[in-house]
């Protein structure tokens, strides 16, 4: 059995959030047209500048394109069509849509998550905002 102190805890958890942090998220839809290789940042979303960082991705206004920042350029990531703009328009987000606890925690995406560690934080936080036993 290892012995736990604080000091390895603690390092632990900040290398687990550097990699959280590192993770790009959905920022949203824009208004900013944007093609393969755009350098625009920051870019146009809900009416406001949002300035994207490595890995984020967005979707572009009344279209199914999506893009990743691979900063300093964005690339069109392929969707599957319509259902992919869609179901991702509706997954709950920071951006204009409310976290609600109704929703599935397998379509906020956990099950896409290899690092387990990252897992077990996400049930953890998951829990603590909406109660119950989202492990799995």
């Amino acid at each position: 059995m290892d012995i736990i102190t604080y000091g390895l805890l603690n390092k632990k958890i900040k290398k687990l959030q550097e990699e959280i942090d590192n993770l790009g998220v959905f920022l949203g839809i824009t208004t900013t047209p944007l093609q393969d290789g755009s350098t625009t940042n920051p870019i146009i979303i809900d009416g406001e500048s949002v300035t994207a960082k490595k890995g984020d991705w967005v979707i572009v206004d009344n279209t199914e394109q999506a893009f990743i920042f691979s900063s300093p350029t964005w690339t069109e990531y392929q969707m599957g069509g319509s259902s992919d703009y869609e179901k991702l328009n509706n997954l709950p987000h920071i951006n204009g849509i409310e976290l609600k606890g109704d929703k599935s925690f397998e379509d906020l995406g956990r099950h896409k998550i290899t690092n387990l560690e990252i897992k077990d934080i996400i049930d953890e936080q998951y829990d603590i905002i909406f109660g119950g036993n989202n492990n799995g």
